[in-house]
């Protein structure tokens, strides 16, 4: 008899199989749930806490969730493509369960009785349905949570359920209703405010900068910090970097900046560029009798538009570098910061804020990164801030620069060919062929084009039966 196959793990398992990367019961007599998916607005750290609390038999006011962490939580890349419950509450279900059960083994030991007569009420142990002394937290000690979750412990039959699957509260909207839980909010004493000054486009080089006029304009004190074409503006007050940061596009010179024609955000402009052609369905058959219809389609370019600026505060202290981001994934921003300033991985802490709005494309990481720079680069002799105090950067609103940068899909014409009798069912069923615009300056022609629609456009040609012309 061959033994039976281990299980299949979930991804988010198979990159991080170590339970305390998952699970931690601390001295407040609370389970701590960490969880590599971050909150950006559709209630997933609620429902992995629901998933734990249903696995451990807890109540839900003793799961405290720890999301997006790069020091203690898991590695699950992104936040992303529907994968949140599916992946790492199936992760953190299977790494519950299994914690479950090792500590009631290490009860059952304690109590000298078999784990089947135990159950749990509340994080305590019951043995025969009877209270013991015995909870999570008094045995919890006695387990290995370095050791890898096997996926082999029993998890709870659905049919039990009393958490998973009822509307709870989300845990997330109580601070966002009154107005402090976003990283914009976040205000600690020895903060720095800083605004960016963008590059027109990819390669413009900045040949020269008015200081003078945007000390003027920023009526306040701030610092300028240039590195080559990265140019910041410090200040104590949040309202004189905003001015600077307003005022610093007029001040500023480039060579080989980009002129953007309107008319590229139009698809007319579009056909005639270098281009990714593919063919889907069925190919065109050129002996076919009955209609060809032909028609040509255009989407236009569509903006991951957040709600409210990005934002992102840094703190460079003995070699260290910690960023609070609202990204979607703070372990590949922990790791492509690395690449960028040079540092290993480790010295870099990553740590989730929530944002209004993040999904998509937006400026979360390049505030985090553009925070980042700040706070390596600039001396620590300023008076404005004590060495390792925090900077705090927000990017993306129309006065700072950050607006003409906003990421946005690709558009591009389709040609759709039918071909055949389209009677008596006039439905498609031939192929389409797509075009998908490459190469240089997609981000600015995108840039042009946030907020409007391009235009959809169409032709139908008839083919006689027997001559085949175009009528």
């Amino acid at each position: 008899m061959t033994a039976a196959s281990p299980p299949t793990l979930p991804a988010s398992l198979l990159a991080n199989p170590c339970l305390d990367r998952w699970i931690k019961f601390l001295p407040d007599q609370t389970a701590r749930i960490a969880t590599g998916k971050v909150e950006i607005g559709q209630g997933v750290v609620t429902a992995i806490a629901q998933i734990a609390a249903e696995e451990l038999d807890l109540p839900l006011d003793r799961v405290v969730m720890l999301s997006g962490d790069t020091d203690e939580g898991p590695d699950e890349l992104y936040t992303t493509s529907s994968l949140s419950v599916s992946v790492s509450g199936a992760s953190v279900r299977l790494a519950t369960a299994e914690a479950r059960a090792l500590l009631t083994e290490r009860a059952a030991l304690r109590l000298n009785c078999s784990p089947d007569e135990l159950s749990v009420a509340d994080g305590g142990f019951l043995q025969n349905g009877a209270a013991t002394d015995l909870t999570y937290w008094s045995v919890a000690g006695e387990v290995d949570w370095s050791r890898e979750v096997t996926g082999l412990a029993p998890t709870k039959p659905v049919e039990a359920y009393e958490i998973v699957g009822r509307s709870v509260p989300r845990r997330d909207l109580p601070a966002k209703l009154t107005g402090a839980a976003f990283v914009h909010d976040l205000a600690p004493a020895d903060l720095l405010h800083a605004r960016v000054l963008r590059q027109p486009g990819r390669g413009a080089v900045l040949e020269g900068l008015d200081e003078a006029a945007i000390r003027k304009a920023a009526g306040g004190g701030i610092e300028i910090l240039r590195q080559g074409n990265f140019v910041a503006f410090t200040s104590a007050d949040e309202a004189t970097a905003e001015a600077a940061g307003a005022a610093a596009p007029e001040h500023a010179h480039w060579q080989d900046a980009r002129t953007i024609d309107p008319g590229e955000a139009e698809a007319a402009s579009l056909p005639g560029r270098p281009s990714i052609d593919r063919e889907l369905g069925a190919p065109t058959d050129p002996a076919a009798s009955g209609e060809l219809v032909e028609a040509t389609f255009t989407r236009p370019y569509v903006a991951h538009a957040s709600l409210a600026p990005s934002c992102a505060l840094a703190r460079f202290e003995d070699g260290h570098m910690t960023v609070w981001s609202h990204g979607q994934g703070m372990h590949p921003l922990q790791r492509n910061m690395a690449e960028v300033l040079g540092l290993p991985a480790d010295a870099i802490s990553a740590h989730h804020v929530d944002g209004a709005g993040c999904y998509g494309h937006n400026g979360a990481d390049d505030a985090a990164l553009d925070a980042a720079l700040i706070a390596m680069a600039r001396p620590h002799h300023s008076p404005a801030m004590a060495p390792g105090g925090r900077v705090r950067l927000r990017a993306g609103r129309p006065g700072d620069g950050g607006a003409a940068r906003r990421p946005a899909g690709p558009a591009g014409p389709a040609e759709r060919l039918d071909d055949g009798d389209l009677e008596p069912d006039p439905r498609p069923t031939a192929g389409l062929r797509q075009r998908l615009p490459v190469g240089g300056g997609g981000l600015a022609r995108a840039a042009a084009a946030v907020g409007r629609a391009g235009p959809a456009r169409g032709t139908r040609r008839r083919r006689h039966p027997e001559r085949g012309a175009a009528l």
